[in-house]
């Protein structure tokens, strides 16, 4: 097999198991009721017009409306990927997480939380304007 194949098949699985943890971390927010999208093309790259796409894997929201900015990880990200995630955290308008394997069980607690959280103060909101 030419290598160049080769590579590509190898880059291609890589791609693969990552694009399927961002589904499996997908699916268990929407399984909390939270609205989610999936990002294509996240890498925070510039785009031709000069726009860069968002350094996040997916954009959830809380009942309360807060956005949930999470970048999905198969392992844990080396500290200049974490610098890097850190700074673009800065500029999103909304709760930040890097997600990998290692971590997702905890990430899911904390999100159950601030779900939790969020739909306590629509209740008490909803009671109050009533």
């Amino acid at each position: 097999m030419p290598r160049g194949l080769s590579r590509r098949s190898s880059g291609s699985r890589a791609y693969r198991k990552g694009y399927l943890f961002e589904l499996l971390v997908r699916d268990e927010l929407a399984g909390m009721g939270l609205v989610v999208y999936r990002v294509a093309r996240s890498s925070g790259k510039p785009r031709s017009a000069g726009v860069g796409y968002p350094p996040v894997d997916l954009i959830a929201f809380l009942p309360d409306g807060r956005a949930l900015f999470v970048e999905c990880k198969l392992q844990e990200p080396s500290r200049a990927q974490l610098e890097r995630m850190r700074e673009a955290a800065q500029t999103l308008p909304g709760l930040y997480f890097v997600v990998t394997r290692g971590n997702l069980e905890g990430f899911l607690e904390e999100v159950r939380s601030l779900v939790a959280s969020a739909s306590n103060k629509n209740v008490t909101g909803a009671r109050q304007a009533g």
